[in-house]
């Protein structure tokens, strides 16, 4: 031990005295590590941390996967009441689910934001207790529309009340109905979904007050479904769990036969669905690629600091040909460069540290903006001891790797030819292949790292509007919720046809619209259609597409391809026959070979199915991923399908977007100052 001491001493003094490089070389090692860490503290946020809660690693997700929906999905919440009281697999389930709120609260301005619906079990099965008031109490939760009441999220009760305790027992405003705040949650306790997070919780009976479908979506076995988190019973495995839940599904399935989505029912554990159950195919693949990329970075890195290394290595040929001399085995001489090397690691591990810290802040700052329309929640800044100890593993295996080869080869000396020669007898045997070897495998490992930074840009520069089904120059968005203001359907409508009307004449606007879709947003609207004439004896007979409802000229201001028929006209009203307009995937579907326009289909509106004309086919588009195989859609007239959900504003723009932003949040503000306008951004 005292000669490692002695060893890490010496290593000091010679890192001292050669500032220029140990800068150099602690700089380059830092970036390496810095990204690394960065990358890995968002993947350990999301992966590998245990939620805050009673027996996280018992946490399992039931879900669901159809043939026509590609992602695993949830329950209703009426089928999760079964599965509750059926399932002996479980000793406990849970449903939740995310809702967008307008919050106020006394004497202050609503702000846009989500809560947690959920079932009046979902603390007590959590484990978790109040960091002030209480959470729900048994039996709350269990009647509809019984326990208005609220919860807190601790870092929402932080930064919208400055953490004042005296607001538990008074009412909040929840879309213009109160809610009295009964507790606060705990600080580590964001909720059952690892990266995402809500400011509130509410019991899921609750529902129907602050959303006018809430009580009917309740008791709806086609209707929105809730995340169904449970908690295996000890002794019971997978296999078991997953038939305890395909008996009941299908006990469901014969009592609604015309109501049930038909799925493969699985149980998954919890870890594996983050950050939501719907990215469980895709997120791992996403994490491993970029880990594998700042993996190379951090090599390009080793590489760097070996050349430098092997490079003042034969400036102190001399002074380790008198060590030898004095009685220095090659053991001491490698043992001592293994020394340097550490210490290097450790200064630049401190170092990485910090980059890592600044970088993965700054990618949780990047992924969470303009998100104000989704209950999206990195932590990212919360490191745990993974997060250390993988700093630590990073930098010592940078530090052994970039440090190793220079010391076994400046370790074989030929004594009488290095006190004799210097440095050049070392510089000499650099030119054998060892150190082109070493080049090589830099430039090859760089080329590798930049040809996949090549490729990231050119897939962003092939997603053309050819490829996407709408340009993305020159097209601001801004949104907007009327019905969590309170409006009623008609005042909605009366307050967008004035925003649209003043928006249109504003100086440098092109042209806009409204529209309630928009391309990768973390919310999709799905919709079922079938050709007229089709005999539909359940909902396996429809077609389930993404959809979205649209005013006039929607076309002209996304940039969208009309390949055949028209846009939608300003004469498409509530009183007109209903028209839709598809992409070339609908049109292939439900027509294979034949001219669309004219004919129609059967598109569900509140329920019902009703006959649309089609009156236009686009260019096929890509709606929730770049990547994704070309899928149906549909876009109906916002004025012959209106149902209160948000809408956002398509602005395009003569010239820069962003200038336009201040104008539009002031048209806003003239129309209703107690508006939140959210997500205003470029596409």
């Amino acid at each position: 031990m005292n000669t490692l001491f002695q060893d890490l001493r010496y290593a000091v003094r010679v890192l001292a005295k050669s500032p220029g490089f140990t800068a150099v070389a602690v700089l380059t090692l830092a970036l390496g590590i810095g990204v690394n860490v960065a990358v890995f503290s968002v993947i350990d946020d999301l992966f590998f941390r245990p939620l805050p809660v009673k027996d996280p690693n018992g946490l399992v997700f039931v879900v669901s996967k159809t043939p026509v929906i590609s992602v695993l999905r949830g329950y209703e919440y009426a089928t999760y009441l079964d599965l509750r009281d059926r399932a002996a697999a479980f000793s406990g389930l849970i449903a939740c689910t995310t809702q967008p709120v307008h919050f106020a609260a006394s004497g202050s301005q609503a702000e846009r934001t989500f809560v947690s619906v959920v079932s009046g079990n979902y603390f007590s099965f959590f484990g978790v207790d109040a960091a002030l008031g209480r959470l729900f109490l048994p039996g709350e939760g269990e009647k509809i529309g019984a326990d208005p009441i609220v919860v807190l999220a601790h870092q929402y009760w932080q930064r919208r009340f400055g953490g004042d305790p005296a607001l538990v027992g008074k009412s909040v405003i929840l879309n213009g109905r109160p809610f009295t705040v009964v507790g606060i949650a705990p600080a580590t306790f964001t909720g059952a979904q690892a990266g995402m997070g809500s400011s509130a919780f509410i019991p899921a009976t609750m529902l129907g007050r602050i959303w006018a479908p809430g009580d009917r979506m309740l008791t709806s076995r086609a209707g929105m479904p809730f995340s169904v988190m449970g908690r295996l019973r000890p002794g019971v495995g997978m296999d078991q769990a997953r038939t305890a839940v395909d008996t009941v599904l299908a006990q469901v399935a014969r009592d609604f036969p015309q109501q049930t989505i038909a799925g493969k029912a699985m149980v998954v554990r919890e870890r594996f669905t983050r950050p939501d159950p719907a990215f469980t195919e895709f997120t791992p693949l996403f994490a491993s690629v970029f880990m594998g990329l700042v993996g190379l970075v951090l090599l390009v890195a080793c590489a760097n600091v070996a050349n430098l290394t092997f490079s003042r290595t034969i400036v102190r040929q001399r002074d380790m040909g008198i060590r030898t001399a004095l009685g220095a085995s090659r053991w001491q001489l490698i043992r001592q460069s293994r020394a340097e090397s550490l210490m290097l690691a450790v200064f630049a591990g401190g170092l990485g540290l910090v980059f890592g810290y600044w970088a993965a802040d700054a990618l949780v700052r990047f992924v969470s903006r303009g998100t104000s329309g989704t209950p999206i929640q990195l932590v990212g800044s919360s490191w745990d001891w993974r997060v250390f100890l993988f700093t630590a593993v990073t930098a010592l295996f940078a530090g052994l790797l970039s440090g190793l080869i220079p010391a076994l080869k400046a370790s074989r000396l030929d004594l009488r030819t290095t006190l004799n020669e210097g440095g050049g007898a070392l510089l000499a045997s650099s030119r054998r292949p060892f150190r082109s070897i070493l080049v090589v495998s830099q430039v090859a490992v760089s080329l590798v790292v930049l040809i996949c930074g090549g490729a990231f840009i050119q897939s962003v520069r092939n997603a053309s509007p050819s490829l996407l089904g709408f340009r993305t120059d020159r097209l601001l968005m801004a949104s907007l919720d009327l019905g969590l203001q309170g409006y009623d359907p008609a005042h909605a409508r009366q307050f967008q046809q004035q925003l649209l009307e003043r928006v249109k004449v504003l100086p440098g606007v092109e042209a806009a619209t409204l529209g309630t879709f928009v391309p990768f947003s973390f919310y999709s609207t799905m919709n079922v259609v079938a050709p007229e004439g089709k005999v539909v004896s359940g909902i396996q007979d429809l077609t389930i597409t993404s959809y979205g409802d649209v005013e006039a000229n929607y076309l002209k201001a996304t940039g969208a391809t009309l390949l055949l028929g028209r846009d939608f006209t300003e004469q498409d009203t509530a009183q007109t026959p209903k028209v839709a307009i598809i992409n070339e995937e609908m049109a292939k579907l439900l027509w294979p070979g034949k001219d669309p326009v004219g004919k129609r289909l059967l598109c569900a509106v509140n329920n019902n199915l009703v006959l649309h004309e089609v009156v236009g086919v686009v260019r096929n588009g890509r709606y929730k991923m770049v990547g994704e195989a070309p899928s149906p859609f549909i876009l109906r007239p916002l004025a012959q399908s209106y149902d209160m959900s948000p809408v956002t504003l398509y602005v395009r723009t003569q010239g820069n977007p962003v200038a336009m932003a201040p104008a539009l949040r002031a048209l806003v503000q003239e129309l209703d100052p107690s508006l939140p306008l959210y997500d205003v951004q470029t596409m």
